[in-house]
């Protein structure tokens, strides 16, 4: 699979400079844990190349898009990468937490092709990936995505609805108000954590 990610920043020569630092140092740093060989590390840094043009993107099979969370940049980026990514069934994903991948898929003319590959950070420490297709999403771009998840990425896909926020959220503060409930009534804020009503 011919992979491409973006991640958009102002300039974007420093961007991509920053870009490429994190990534060396991410990777050293999993040399110094034992985590991969030195080897590893550098065939895994051999493997990306930075760029500040779109059109490096053309040929790629994958697209991840991993820029600010702001919708408008969002928005012009999918449109972009619609006119500059040659394969017609080549995936556009976005790893968006928090704006729906419809909004996205509409600005291109290929809306069955974008799809919300989520990873977290940092992305290699977690076992988990989100794949999230929008209504517009066809079936075999999702299964296109989750094989990039399990035998590219190595991790377990976790298939979420449209919407913002994680799926680990939606799991996580049910628990933490179910402890809150569990620990006393709730009171107001005292500035010092919630009120216990019960030494009043």
């Amino acid at each position: 699979m011919n992979i491409g990610a973006v991640a958009a920043g102002d300039p974007p020569e420093g961007a991509a400079t920053a870009g490429r630092t994190r990534l060396t140092a991410l990777h050293e740093r999993g040399a110094r844990r034992g985590k991969l060989t030195g080897a590893e590390r550098d065939a895994a840094c051999d493997r990306v190349r930075v760029s500040t043009d779109l059109l490096d993107l053309a040929d790629r099979d994958l697209v991840v898009e991993a820029a600010t969370e702001d919708e408008p940049v969002k928005v012009d980026l999918f449109a972009a990468l619609d006119k500059v990514v040659a394969r017609e069934d080549a995936l556009l994903a976005s790893n968006t937490s928090s704006l729906p991948v419809m909004e996205l898929g509409t600005a291109t003319t290929r809306p069955q092709q974008v799809i919300g590959v989520h990873s977290f950070n940092p992305v290699p420490v977690p076992d988990l990936v989100e794949v999230r297709p929008s209504s517009l999403t066809d079936a075999q771009a999702q299964s296109r995505a989750e094989d990039f998840g399990t035998r590219v990425l190595g991790k377990k896909v976790i298939r979420t609805q449209d919407r913002a926020g994680f799926a680990v959220n939606a799991l996580l503060v049910p628990c933490l108000l179910s402890v809150m409930v569990a620990a006393g009534p709730l009171g107001r804020k005292s500035g010092r954590g919630l009120h216990d009503h019960s030494r009043t």
